[in-house]
């Protein structure tokens, strides 16, 4: 009787069986004991394959021990509020205003250079500084049209007399 032979290899296994599991369409699941088969291969251009982060372990045995690697923390730079102050200066109390846009302008100079400590706090003093405007100007806005109104009714110039007593 002939011994069988089995086809030449090029990884050191010559002459030996092949193993009990070759991927492919005969084949499509791992037999048991054997690991998972490989992802498949993408042609060029097409989406990329994600697997799971490098710090989960994809097996573990019972009762080892599991560590897992710190990862570091996406920082995401404030907002820096500029269209806010710039329309609380053009719309409202100027002056605060333009306080608001230059704390804007440090916010957005702080997150450029990753000083996100320093980027938070300016981005919260201009917001808080184009509210103050807004607020400011809106008081003066219903100031100035009590007195018009005031002035409209009484008619004559001592309005404003009568407006203090």
């Amino acid at each position: 009787m002939m011994e069988k032979q089995y086809p030449q290899d090029y990884s050191g296994n010559a002459g030996m069986p092949p193993p009990p599991y070759y991927p492919g369409p005969s084949n499509p699941y791992p037999q048991p004991g054997m690991p998972p088969p490989p992802p498949p291969m993408q042609p060029v251009g097409s989406q990329p394959m994600y697997f799971a982060p490098p710090n989960v372990p994809q097996y573990a045995a019972p009762g080892a021990p599991i560590i897992l690697a710190p990862t570091a923390a996406i920082m995401y730079p404030p907002s820096d509020h500029l269209p806010l102050a710039i329309f609380a200066c053009l719309c409202c109390f100027w002056p605060v205003g333009i306080c608001a846009i230059m704390k804007a302008m440090e916010s957005r100079d702080a997150s450029l250079v990753q000083d996100h400590v320093r980027a938070n706090h300016a981005s919260a003093e201009a917001r808080k500084y184009s509210y103050w405007s807004i607020g400011i100007g809106v008081a003066l806005s219903v100031l100035y049209t009590i007195m018009m109104i005031v002035i409209f009714v009484c008619g004559n110039s001592n309005a404003i007399t009568a407006l203090i007593n």
